[in-house]
């Protein structure tokens, strides 16, 4: 496991196969870096272009433009559903994935129950 700063140097755990940390060590030492850099700057790039979101990123598009992904996710479940549906590249942190998913399974249930 690397950690690694994000956007406003707040931490980013990155967890790699033994695997894959050994190719991207091979590709980063190609390129005279080294695999911490390599992945801080695919991070910030990835963080600085809008489509990583973590619970705590501000939306900057659409009818929740300023509201945290953390208030969206628990207020519309399916709006972000049909994002992670239509916009290319759009991706959610592993915390934000988990509670999507919650939300979404307790919308489901919640409708059951209505008649």
């Amino acid at each position: 496991m690397k950690c690694i700063k994000g956007r406003n140097d707040k931490p980013v755990q990155v967890s790699l196969s033994r695997e894959l940390h050994d190719k991207l060590s091979e590709f980063a030492y190609s390129r005279g870096t080294d695999i911490e850099t390599l992945v801080r700057v695919a991070t910030s790039t990835l963080l600085r272009v809008g489509r990583y979101y973590a619970l705590d990123t501000r939306i900057a598009f659409g009818k929740y433009i300023g509201e945290t992904m953390e208030t969206v996710v628990r207020v519309d479940p399916g709006y972000v559903r049909w994002c992670l549906e239509k916009i290319d590249g759009l991706c959610l942190s592993d915390d934000a994935t988990a509670l999507l998913d919650r939300m979404l399974a307790e919308t489901s249930l919640s409708n059951k129950d209505k008649p």
